[in-house]
């Protein structure tokens, strides 16, 4: 894989890799909204698939991304 040239994208790769806190708190803030939906949210939050993203997801906020969202108020 080559790397990536944008500097936000190498960020988002990089925070991914290392789990970093700003790529979870990232796709919390996506799935905050009604759109995008789970896999979207891990690829723009730099994880390479929704499945290391649940994964960290419950291991830092002690639920799924889908039980977290669930339980959002309608309006958020």
């Amino acid at each position: 894989m080559a790397a990536p040239s944008d500097p936000l994208q190498c960020h988002a790769v990089f925070a991914a890799l290392t789990g970093s806190r700003a790529s979870l708190e990232r796709a919390r803030q996506l799935l905050g909204a009604p759109r995008p939906g789970l896999h979207e949210a891990a690829a723009r939050a730099g994880f390479a698939s929704a499945s290391p993203l649940t994964h960290r997801f419950r291991a830092a906020f002690g639920v799924t991304p889908g039980t977290w969202r669930a339980g959002l108020p309608p309006s958020a």
